[in-house]
C-alpha cells in the first residue's frame, strides 16, 4: 500500500510541476550564440527541419490567414494550462490550444489561453485597416516537428523562407518557436531577417497569456510586462540584433518558467478500496489540480 500511495504523490506533484498564472513567473533571456540545428543547452545539431515534418502552412500563403489545428504530439503547459495543439498564421503568430491564431495586431483580440509572438507585424495603424507584409514565400512554408524523448521531447515550428514585405518570391527569411517539454520554456531562434521594401514598418515580438505579456525591444534585447515596445524597421534592412546567417551565431529570445513552490498541507484520506481523495494547499506562484488513482494501480 505505501508503494501504490508514493506513486500517486509522484504523479501528482509532476502535474503541477509547470503549472503557471503570472507572466512574470517566466523569466526572460537572451543570446547570440544559438543555432537554428540546435536546441538550448544541446552539445550536438539535434534538431534537422529537412526530414521529417508536418506542413501547417504551405508556400505562397495568403497573409491573414491561420492554418488548421495541429497536434503537438506532446502535452505542453503554459500559463497554468494544458495544450496539445496550435494554430499559425504567415505573419508570425503561433497560437497554442483549440483558439486560432490572431491575425496581425498584438492587440487585435481579447485573448483566451496562450499566445505566442515570435515575430509579428506590422501594427499600429501602419495602413488603415492594418495591413500584414510577412507570408511564405512561394518556396517557403511553416512546419512542425517534436524530437527528443520523454520527457524532455522539443515542438519545434519553423517559418521557412518567409517574405517580410517583399516581392522576391524565394526569399529566405527563417526563424523557429521552440516548445520544451521538461520546463515549459518557450524559445525563439532567428536566422536570415531582412525587410526588403516598403514604407518604415512596425513589428512585434513576445509572448502573451491571459495573465500578462513579454514584450521585446530588438534594439537592446531586453523584455517589458509593463510596456509594448514597437520595433520599427526601413526598407532594404537587415534587421539589427536578429538577423544571422552564421549557425552559432544566431538571435535566441527564452522565456523560462520559474518551477512553482512545492504545495503544502498534503493529505491522503478516506482510503477504501479503490479510492482515495487528495487534498493540498496550493502555492501562490502556480495552479494544481488533483489525480486520483486507485490504490492497486488500476
Amino acid at each position: 500500500m505505501i508503494k501504490n500511495l508514493l506513486l500517486v504523490s509522484i504523479l501528482f506533484l509532476s502535474s503541477i510541476t509547470n503549472a503557471q498564472v503570472s507572466i512574470n513567473n517566466y523569466n526572460f533571456s537572451t543570446s547570440n550564440s544559438a543555432s537554428l540545428n540546435r536546441t538550448n543547452g544541446s552539445l550536438i545539431d539535434d534538431i534537422d527541419m529537412t526530414t521529417g515534418t508536418t506542413v501547417v502552412l504551405g508556400g505562397s500563403a495568403v497573409t491573414n490567414t491561420t492554418s488548421s489545428t495541429a497536434n503537438l504530439n506532446f502535452d505542453f503547459y503554459s500559463g497554468g494550462q494544458r495544450f496539445t495543439n496550435f494554430t499559425v498564421t504567415p505573419n508570425g503568430w503561433v497560437g497554442l490550444g483549440g483558439g486560432v491564431a490572431p491575425g496581425i495586431l498584438w492587440s487585435a483580440a481579447v485573448f483566451t489561453g496562450t499566445r505566442l509572438a515570435p515575430f509579428l507585424g506590422p501594427l499600429l495603424n501602419t495602413n488603415t485597416p492594418p495591413l500584414s507584409s510577412m507570408t511564405t514565400s512561394s518556396i517557403g512554408r511553416v512546419h512542425y516537428k517534436l524530437i527528443g524523448t520523454s520527457p524532455s521531447r522539443v515542438g519545434i515550428i519553423e517559418f521557412l523562407r518567409m517574405s517580410i514585405n517583399s516581392s522576391v518570391v524565394d526569399d529566405t527569411n527563417t526563424f523557429q518557436v521552440r516548445l520544451y517539454e521538461s520546463n515549459g520554456a518557450i524559445e525563439y531562434v532567428y536566422g536570415r531577417m531582412k525587410i526588403t521594401a516598403g514604407a518604415p514598418l512596425d513589428f512585434n515580438i513576445g509572448f502573451k497569456i491571459v495573465a500578462g505579456a513579454h514584450s521585446i525591444n530588438a534594439t537592446n534585447n531586453t523584455s517589458s510586462t509593463s510596456t509594448t515596445n514597437i520595433n520599427s524597421y526601413t526598407s532594404n534592412t537587415f534587421i539589427p540584433n536578429i538577423h544571422s546567417w552564421t549557425t552559432g551565431s544566431q538571435r535566441a529570445y527564452r522565456f523560462i518558467p520559474t518551477p512553482p513552490n512545492p504545495p503544502t498541507n498534503f493529505n491522503i484520506t478516506n482510503i477504501t478500496n479503490n479510492a482515495m481523495t487528495l487534498t493540498w494547499n496550493d502555492a501562490s506562484n502556480e495552479t494544481g489540480y488533483a489525480i486520483y488513482r486507485s490504490i492497486d494501480g488500476g
